[in-house]
């Protein structure tokens, strides 16, 4: 409003230190009949020219006021919408650029260099060539004007700062408003409004560059603003409603208004183009538009009103309220004009300027809003830091509970372990496990998960939290050394903890004195369960590398595993690997490793999935310990040379499994180093994975125990 106010200032102010001026009002307008027709301006010769016409002719005789004569004269048009040629007595007199495309006459203020050998005589012949582009560059609305001014009068130059460098102006600031919220919803599509402000900006862009004849000059002619701007109007609704988190806009606003101006638009294109002849609606679906944003601006105001009564975000409503002012006050000109009224500011049209205020305001609640928000994320920040800093003090405090928890379970599990390797055969405790029965009176049975020849898996629920767990108990055991191998995976387990091995939670004797073990529930099966997809090289590779991990983490604490084979690898449903089943795994530092390393496996104890591969292993003297068809040659001289390399021969036969869908060998190389056969390496297939990998996972499988990689070698590796 400030604006408009300063404007009409500026003009009554131009008004009252006018410069002189002489206007030339009664022209005659070049047709068939050599004397052509009288017009006087302001007028429109649209109803006189042929139709079809590409341009036309006006010419009048000027009498030169004598204390003009031999000046340099400017002869100014202050709104004339096509591009305009004036000719003085035959010669082409110099246009002032005034267009916004450089090189390009200009399509809205025209201005004309009369040098002063061409008003040396008195009276001149001048003459306007105007290029018809446009309806409206047949409406001559404001009258030609000389004076002896270099760069027009003052009326000329307030309506050319006006209808050109403010509007100019105007175009960079929607341009500019546009493009950011359009960025801005790009990468976040959860904020609907910066989407309507940037569809906003860009309609009411292209009404500023129809102000500046832009249209024109490409061939668009000056009739598709009206759409622009109804089209305008309509998203503010929605823009209104997304801010205020208002419901959806009325069906009307959804179904009924958007196909009526898209169908109006397309009515005026077909009339005024292809079917120019069969289809003639004149001003009509032009009408519908203007009626729509009419329309449209009422309701907002309501609306706005109605939400600052209401208290939701006053600012925000106020701030709408003033720009649709502004708009309010801005458009009387361009409507006036645009409907063929004439005009009623000396040809200066406001509206444009209204629009990039509005747009302004507009992204100045945009900007509040933002930082409202940024204000409310830094507080949250600060909260959440604070609760960060409680969790991570907690979680602090439960790691520390957890390792004094696993620390406990392994000194209980080794001591279990050693006194029960101690023992020779004990009174078989037949046990029987179904749905529903309760264990220690802390674990209550779900379902069985699997079971072997001496032990059972189940699921089962602990009582205190209701969380689910895999429970492993010896059903059948015999011997104290049966019983040993169980608490001996209860103590490895609870020594390593990496998302790569199966977790230890408990271990206790039951009621009827069955030895037990709780651990984590992996839903999902062994390795041996994904057959189908031995021989998917990009498959292996990401499994070979959990493994890899967790077998890293085992030898980092002096584990050996001494049965790493695809029965003792679950895999979980997210497809991640953990390696399971530490009954036969050897402890560095283990004082007793001497007794416990005549554990065979001859005994099944099933993985905590509830496999049920079968294992060959040989029990005999008590030497051998592992599965054969996975266990290093070295290991024929018995458990007691299990080293770190020793699994990693292991892997090696399981990555040549999965990556070739092949068995490595068809005689466990075990029992041919213990007949003195040669035995031969197989070799991995090129190109599966990189080079540089294979020829890890080949050193593997080398007979030397020391040239074989370490776990943690191959987990950065893979």
């Amino acid at each position: 409003m400030f604006a408009i106010v300063l404007a009409l200032f500026a003009l009554i102010l131009g008004g009252c230190h006018t410069d002189e001026t002489v206007e030339l009002r009664t022209w005659t307008l070049a047709t068939a009949d050599p004397a052509g027709v009288t017009i006087t301006l302001p007028g429109k010769v649209d109803a006189i020219l042929p139709k079809g016409a590409s341009g036309y002719e006006l010419h009048t005789d000027v009498t030169i006021p004598e204390n003009w004569r031999g000046k340099p004269l400017t002869l100014a048009i202050a709104d004339l919408e096509s591009a305009t040629t004036l000719i003085v007595d035959g010669e082409v007199a110099t246009a002032l650029d005034w267009n916004v495309v450089p090189g390009l006459p200009s399509q809205t203020t025209h201005a004309f260099r009369l040098e002063a050998r061409l008003t040396r005589a008195s009276p001149v012949r001048v003459t306007l060539r105007v290029e018809l582009r446009a309806r409206r560059g047949t409406w001559i609305e404001t009258v030609p004007r000389l004076s002896d001014t270099l760069g027009g009068d003052r009326t000329f130059r307030f309506v050319h700062a006006i209808n050109d460098t403010a509007t100019f102006a105007t175009l960079a600031v929607l341009a500019m408003i546009g493009f950011t919220y359009l960025v801005l919803y790009f990468f976040d599509r959860s904020r609907p409004i910066h989407l309507w402000s940037a569809l906003q900006g860009m309609g009411g862009a292209y009404y500023v560059l129809e102000r500046l004849g832009v249209p024109q000059i490409v061939g668009l002619g000056d009739s598709l603003s009206p759409f622009f701007v109804a089209a305008t109007t309509l998203l503010s609704v929605y823009f209104v409603h997304a801010y205020f988190a208002l419901p959806r806009p009325h069906a009307i606003f959804r179904v009924v208004i958007p196909p009526l101006v898209a169908v109006a638009m397309v009515l005026m294109l077909l009339s005024r183009t292809l079917l120019s002849r069969q289809l003639q609606l004149g001003d009509a679906p032009i009408g519908v538009a203007n009626l729509v944003s009419v329309g449209i601006v009422p309701y907002q105001l309501v609306l706005l009103w109605k939400l600052y009564r209401q208290g939701r975000d006053r600012f925000g409503a106020a701030a709408l309220l003033v720009g649709w002012g502004f708009v309010a006050a801005s458009f009387p000109t361009d409507a006036f004009y645009g409907n063929g009224a004439g005009e009623i500011l000396g040809g200066a049209h406001t509206g444009a300027l209204g629009l990039g205020i509005f747009a302004i305001v507009q992204a100045t609640v945009l900007g509040r809003d933002h930082i409202r928000s940024l204000k409310h994320a830094d507080a949250l920040n600060v909260e959440l830091a604070g609760r960060v800093d409680s969790l991570q003090a907690s979680a602090r405090e439960n790691a520390l509970l957890s390792d004094e928890l696993r620390r406990q379970i392994a000194e209980r599990s080794q001591q279990l372990a050693t006194a029960l390797a101690r023992i020779g055969a004990v009174p078989e405790r037949p046990t029987t496990i179904t749905a529903g029965t309760e264990i220690h009176g802390r674990y209550r049975v779900v379902r069985r998960l699997g079971e072997g020849g001496m032990g059972a898996v189940v699921e089962v629920e602990r009582l205190t939290d209701g969380k689910h767990f895999a429970l492993k108990v010896l059903t059948s055991a015999t011997t104290g050394v049966a019983l040993a191998r169980l608490a001996r995976e209860a103590q490895v387990a609870a020594q390593v903890s990496h998302e790569n091995l199966v977790s230890i939670v408990d271990v206790d004797v039951s009621e009827t004195g069955s030895l037990f073990l709780v651990m984590e529930l992996v839903e999902g099966g062994p390795l041996v369960e994904h057959q189908r997809r031995y021989g998917d090289a990009t498959w292996a590779r990401t499994v070979l590398g959990q493994v890899a991990r967790g077998l890293a983490a085992l030898h980092a604490r002096g584990v050996v595993h001494r049965d790493l084979k695809p029965g003792n690898v679950l895999i979980t449903g997210g497809g991640v690997a953990k390696i399971a089943d530490f009954g036969i795994a050897r402890l560095g530092a283990d004082p007793h490793g001497s007794t416990l390393a005549q554990v065979g496996a001859g005994s099944k104890t099933p993985a905590q999935s509830g496999a049920t591969e079968q294992n060959t292993a040989l029990t005999g003297t008590g030497d051998l310990i592992g599965t054969p068809l996975y266990m290093a040659p070295e290991l024929g001289l018995g458990g007691k040379s299990a080293e770190p390399s020793s699994d990693l021969w292991s892997f090696g036969v399981i990555a040549y499994q999965l990556i070739t869908g092949k068995r490595a060998f068809e005689v466990p190389p075990v029992l041919e180093a213990l007949a003195g056969r040669p035995v031969e390496r197989p070799s991995f297939p090129e190109g599966a994975l990189p080079n540089a990998v294979l020829t890890l996972l080949a050193r593997c499988l080398d007979l030397d125990p020391t040239a074989r990689p370490t776990a943690a070698e191959l987990a950065s590796a893979l």
